[in-house]
C-alpha cells in the first residue's frame, strides 16, 4: 500500500473504517480498530495533510473531533480495497467461491 499508494496499512484501516460513514469520533474510530486515540490523532493528522479526510469540531462538544472521507480518501480507499484483495487472491490460493467469501468477510473486518 505504501509503495502504490502512499499510505500505510494503520491509515487504510482508518479510512476503511470510515468508509459509509459520515462524521465518525476519533474515539468510535480508536475503540472500533482496537487502539488508542493517540495512536489514531497521529494518523488523522497524516490523513488530513494527504486530504484524505476532513476534520469537524462537534458542536455540541469541542472537544470532539468528527471525521469523514473526503473523495480523495474514498478513490484511495477504493484502489487500496483491490490492492489488498489482489495481494490476498496471490498469497492464499483459493478457488472462485472462497475468494468471494473472503472478500465478504474482509469487508467485515472493521
Amino acid at each position: 500500500l505504501l509503495e502504490q499508494l502512499g499510505i500505510g496499512f494503520a491509515q487504510y484501516k482508518i479510512l476503511q473504517s470510515l468508509n459509509d460513514q459520515v462524521l465518525v469520533t476519533q474515539q468510535s474510530v480508536a475503540k472500533t480498530l482496537g487502539q488508542t486515540e493517540a495512536s489514531i490523532s497521529r494518523q488523522i493528522k497524516l490523513l488530513l495533510k494527504m486530504k484524505l479526510v476532513d476534520v469537524q469540531i462537534d458542536k455540541h462538544n469541542r472537544r470532539c473531533h468528527l471525521l469523514n472521507l473526503t473523495q480523495e480518501g474514498e478513490r484511495i480507499l477504493e484502489a487500496a480495497l483491490l490492492a489488498v484483495n489482489k495481494f490476498n487472491e496471490k498469497s492464499i490460493n483459493l478457488n472462485e467461491k472462497q475468494t468471494d467469501q473472503l472478500h465478504e468477510l474482509l469487508s467485515l473486518i472493521g
